[in-house]
């Protein structure tokens, strides 16, 4: 399982706000790793000094794990007229993008539904990282900021480098 490394390069960033922005950084790293299911089994390391900020996760995997979630739709009352799929089974085997046949019924509390069975393939680590980083560096909470060519573009001071590695791979990343 790969390492997985981000340091941001800075002007020399005011020394009050160094640890909290190191924590936040932090923070949003292990959230970010949860909810893309890519947590590290391993420990999640903030480094920081006066000119940069950097977490090191260790061990996170290579890709997001597949996911299968049954989904429930119409009742069968109203999916099946005359014993044939009617519009609601249609759509309902459109909207779960699986073929009419494959969907099944199951007995709930409240009667008999159609369900559908859907796989979702896992992305990977890198591609997902490389995406979603710039707007979690971007959300790093600074008592003041400086604004850079576009309103958007905000950090403490400017950003000089940025660094993203898995294990010895260079993730694309871009920001402002």
């Amino acid at each position: 399982m790969p390492d997985f490394l981000l340091e941001i390069g800075t002007e020399e960033i005011p020394a009050r706000m160094i640890a909290a922005a190191q924590e936040d950084l932090q923070r949003r790293v292990g959230d970010l790793l949860k909810r893309e299911r890519l947590a590290a089994s391993g420990k999640l390391t903030g480094f920081d000094t006066p000119r940069r900020l950097a977490v090191l996760a260790s061990e996170i995997p290579n890709a997001q794990p597949d996911v299968t979630e049954q989904i429930n739709g119409p009742a069968v009352s109203v999916a099946f007229k005359d014993g044939q799929p009617g519009p609601a089974a249609h759509a309902f085997a459109k909207k779960a993008g699986v073929d009419i046949s494959l969907l099944e019924r199951v007995t709930t509390p409240k009667g008999e539904y159609l369900s559908a069975k859907i796989t979702t393939n896992g992305r990977s680590a890198a591609e997902i990282l490389a995406e979603t980083l710039p707007k979690e560096i971007a959300s790093i909470y600074w008592p003041k900021n400086m604004n850079w060519r576009k309103t958007n573009e905000r950090f403490v001071r400017p950003v000089r480098w940025l660094v993203a590695m898995l294990d010895d791979a260079v993730l694309p990343l871009e920001y402002g």
